[in-house]
């Protein structure tokens, strides 16, 4: 336990030392920089940005927002319009995008997408009682 504790200590120490290290260089270059009229001196903060040191925590990038293809018990209301005779859930998923204008409107990508979302709020619709599986497989609003 000693030996991971000076392990790290001198670790820290190292990490501030090339810290101060890099802040004189960067004071040199700017000097360096401020001579030759380029543009380094120019940029306020170019010496505190790189001065700053890394924080404990990561940050991770911002992904996408979430899109979200039905609105609240909009699928139910979409589904019992398409399903009123039986049909495959493939055919459902088709008038249900039909039904939104997304034939028309969505790239090749989002329609994919769309048809992954539509046939798990088809699941989701079994589940609930929206719509019934025959026997023959086709499925029907109940």
């Amino acid at each position: 336990m000693k030996s991971l504790a000076r392990t790290v200590s001198t670790l820290v120490a190292r990490r501030a030392a090339l810290a101060q290290e890099l802040r004189e260089l960067d004071e040199r270059l700017a000097a360096v920089a401020a001579l030759l009229g380029g543009e380094r001196s120019k940029k306020p903060n170019s010496a505190s940005r790189n001065a700053k040191e890394p924080s404990t925590t990561q940050t991770h990038a911002k992904t996408s927002a979430r899109r979200q293809w039905f609105a609240r018990d909009e699928a139910a209301r979409l589904f019992r319009r398409a399903a009123k005779t039986a049909a495959p859930a493939a055919e459902l998923v088709r008038k249900v995008a039909a039904l939104k204008g997304y034939p028309e409107a969505l790239s090749t990508d989002d329609m994919r997408r769309f048809e992954g979302a539509a046939f798990m709020a088809i699941r989701q619709a079994m589940k609930t009682g929206v719509l019934k599986r025959r026997k023959d497989g086709t499925l029907q609003a109940s």
